[in-house]
């Protein structure tokens, strides 16, 4: 299976922003990467994945069906019980396999997403640095 991470090869972060720690349950939706015409009329649906960071400009998550790099994907974030998810999209830049437990930890950039629901996601990582 090809994955990349996001560090360089010594080893240091290449991301502009910084990951916060967090926990939270994640909804998914994808359009496989475009291999051929005829792929991208797929919408694989109803997947779900348990969060493990989150920034401005992406997040992490662990599941047991990860979508392949360069996937399009539909993201509904619930970050704590008192509310509403984030309704995010984003496309799949790195995967690799977990080996405790047959998961696998995916890295989403966000695209275009709710200039609201950026607001929102702002906000909760801003809570995380008071």
């Amino acid at each position: 299976m090809r994955w990349t991470m996001p560090y360089d090869l010594n080893g240091l972060e290449r991301r502009r922003f910084a990951r916060i720690p967090c926990w939270g349950e994640v909804a998914y939706n994808y359009r496989p990467a475009q291999e051929t015409e005829k792929s991208f009329n797929i919408l694989v649906r109803g997947h779900r994945a348990r969060l493990k960071n989150i920034s401005i400009t992406g997040i992490q998550f662990e599941t047991e069906d990860p979508p392949a790099i360069h996937s399009h994907i539909t993201l509904e974030i619930k970050l704590s019980e008192d509310t509403n998810p984030l309704s995010m999209n984003g496309k799949v830049v790195w995967t690799r396999s977990l080996e405790e437990n047959d998961r696998h930890a995916v890295g989403v950039e966000f695209l275009a997403s709710s200039h609201e629901d950026m607001r929102r996601a702002a906000a909760f990582i801003g809570k995380y640095y008071e």
